[in-house]
């Protein structure tokens, strides 16, 4: 999981917290643009846990924030949060976001983003 990084600040989290934050993110990944990468903070004071989620994708991020009493609940409620932006996002965006095709000239060629013009 190269494209995650997880940081517990005041806590010291065991390995079944840490799996369990890993399975919940791995499920996002599935749900979340290709080769997004995902940064997840956690801070631990006043006997709550405080987290804000990242998803960082080309052209598009997502942003959550929550605070629980327990770390698992904590890390399902930004996950969702994110999964709910996401979600809106599919919908609502561009056929030029979705195919990377700007517009379709007179002759029916296409021009893309990432290629040339042919002559």
């Amino acid at each position: 999981m190269e494209n995650i990084n997880i940081k517990i600040h005041n806590y010291k989290e065991n390995q079944q917290q840490l799996k369990d934050i890993y399975s919940k993110l791995d499920y996002l990944l599935k749900q979340i643009p290709y080769n997004s990468r995902v940064t997840l903070d956690y801070s631990y004071k006043n006997k709550s846990f405080y987290g804000k989620l990242k998803v960082d994708s080309t052209g598009k991020s997502f942003f959550s924030t929550d605070e629980d009493i327990l770390l698992t609940p904590l890390t399902v409620s930004l996950c969702k949060k994110v999964q709910k932006q996401v979600k809106r996002w599919k919908k609502s965006r561009t056929l030029e976001e979705i195919t990377g095709i700007i517009n379709l000239s007179d002759g029916g060629q296409t021009k893309h983003s990432s290629y040339k013009k042919a002559i």
